[in-house]
């Protein structure tokens, strides 16, 4: 799988040039928009995808939501916030981890959710006794 290093080789520019192109931080420390579409145009070529894990190493969460539901599409209206919920995420750049109440343990739910360093997690329960439960 092509990293960072491939992509510098190629361009003949350091590595952390690239990593500032390819983490959107290139115009604010005047890098040349030149050097940005070369950055880009080889990362294309060489079929280059950012590591997503590796980018929030160090942040206090990622760009990771997480949707707890007891219920999995199985009424039309739950599946139409489910996909929206994916749609408004998706818009701001964001995943979203889809976690089921009842199929594993809720304190493996929450390792899970923990584990991402969530920015968030939204929870749909359309019955009263399964929040209380």
């Amino acid at each position: 799988m092509p990293n960072m290093s491939d992509i510098a080789k190629q361009c003949g520019i350091s590595r952390s040039v690239v990593s500032l192109v390819l983490n959107g931080r290139d115009k604010e420390l005047g890098i040349a928009a030149s050097t940005r579409d070369q950055v880009l145009r080889v990362a294309k070529e060489i079929g280059y995808y950012r590591n997503e894990m590796a980018a929030f190493i160090g942040k206090k969460h990622s760009q990771v939501l997480a949707f707890v539901t007891a219920e999995m599409g199985s009424v039309e209206y739950t599946g139409r916030i489910q996909n929206g919920v994916l749609d408004a995420a998706s818009e701001r750049g964001y995943t979203v981890t889809v976690h089921r109440i009842g199929a594993v343990p809720d304190s493996e739910i929450v390792r899970k959710i923990l584990g991402w360093r969530a920015a968030g997690a939204i929870f749909h329960v359309s019955k009263l006794k399964e929040i209380q439960d």
